[in-house]
């Protein structure tokens, strides 16, 4: 009996050898680890991004309340690098402070900014009616118009001061805004009468 070899006329089946199966894999898991990593970092840029955006608009919502507070107000009475007081028509004295225990900006007793905000900063500066004081950088505007150095402005100091600057540094998870804005003061009231 005669044995034929059989010819096989298409391409020949070859099978992947473990190691290729192995390199195959390890080069998908690194694809996927790539693409997964960018997908990660892109979402955590953007919610960044979106909560900058947020606390950009929060400051301006505060700005803009104080600045209608301030635009009717009867008078200002006193200042400090973290508190700015002012007298309303009413007679009512409102404050607005920067409570650093809390990292929160108040306006009388509410809170201008919702929770998850923080205020990290936050700086009251008075701009003296020198003009001088444009090329001055706004931190050392304080000892030109606080003749005391008490860290307070009021009485006749009040009337050096031209007008008022605040600047906010807020956060929110991993983000932050920095926000600053001029305010046109009411008249000043250098003594204040207690009405019985």
């Amino acid at each position: 009996m005669k044995h034929h070899k059989i010819k096989q006329n298409g391409p020949s089946i070859r099978a992947f050898s473990l190691i290729e199966m192995m390199i195959a894999l390890v080069v998908f898991s690194i694809v996927v680890g790539t693409i997964i990593s960018f997908l990660v970092n892109f979402n955590r840029s953007v919610q960044k991004q979106q909560t900058n955006i947020m606390l950009g608009r929060e400051s301006e919502a505060v700005f803009k309340r104080l600045d209608t507070q301030l635009s009717s107000a009867f008078g200002w009475i006193n200042g400090t690098p973290t508190s700015f007081t002012f007298i309303l028509h009413n007679g009512d004295s409102v404050i607005a402070v920067w409570d650093r225990t809390d990292s929160m900006l108040y306006l009388g007793d509410s809170r201008q900014f919702p929770a998850g905000v923080k205020v990290t900063e936050c700086q009251f500066l008075y701009m003296p009616k020198k003009m001088e004081a444009m090329s001055m950088s706004p931190e050392l505007w304080l000892k030109e118009v606080d003749l005391d150095d008490n860290q307070v402005i009021e009485g006749t100091e009040l009337y050096n001061v031209a007008l008022l600057q605040i600047k906010v540094r807020l956060a929110k998870n991993a983000s932050w805004y920095e926000g600053s804005k001029n305010f046109r003061l009411p008249p000043v009231i250098t003594e204040v009468k207690v009405l019985e």
